[in-house]
């Protein structure tokens, strides 16, 4: 799984210069692009603004962990893994 970055403050999975076609190509392999959010919003503790939010923390991580638990889910028993 490939994660853009840019220091954490910009970027996106469909950013041009970093196309996942050559590492796919060269190292065959399948790559994965998710977006997750960044900066400020990726990073805050909405917790501390009031007490109904308390799992509101580093979201931009948790976007990381759900996406690497959707393609667990999506690619168990597929027949391209070895």
């Amino acid at each position: 799984m490939y994660y853009h970055g840019g220091a954490n403050a910009v970027s996106s999975g469909s950013f041009g210069l970093e196309r996942g076609a050559n590492l796919a190509r060269e190292a065959n392999m399948i790559v994965i692009r998710p977006n997750h959010r960044m900066g400020a919003l990726g990073l805050v503790h909405f917790g501390l603004i009031g007490d109904d939010l308390p799992e509101a923390v580093n979201l931009g991580r948790q976007d990381q962990i759900a996406a690497l638990k959707c393609a667990d889910r999506r690619n168990k028993g597929s027949q391209y893994l070895a």
